[in-house]
């Protein structure tokens, strides 16, 4: 989700660099991120650790 990167190869654009904040999601921040969605709060609930993405939670 880091626009320096190409999205169809997932490889780093020549002459750009990789944003310190970026990494790739896994199914857990996927599941976090549509818990929150839906005003379930996912701490403490199951096996998942991750956090949901806030950068979607914002939009």
């Amino acid at each position: 989700m880091d626009p320096n990167f190409d999205p169809v190869t997932g490889k780093l654009k020549e002459g750009r660099q990789k944003h310190p904040k970026s990494f790739i999601p896994n199914h857990g921040d996927v599941h976090a991120t549509a818990l929150e969605l839906t005003g379930i709060q996912s701490s403490g609930k199951g096996r998942n650790e991750r956090s949901p993405m806030k950068f979607v939670l914002k939009s």
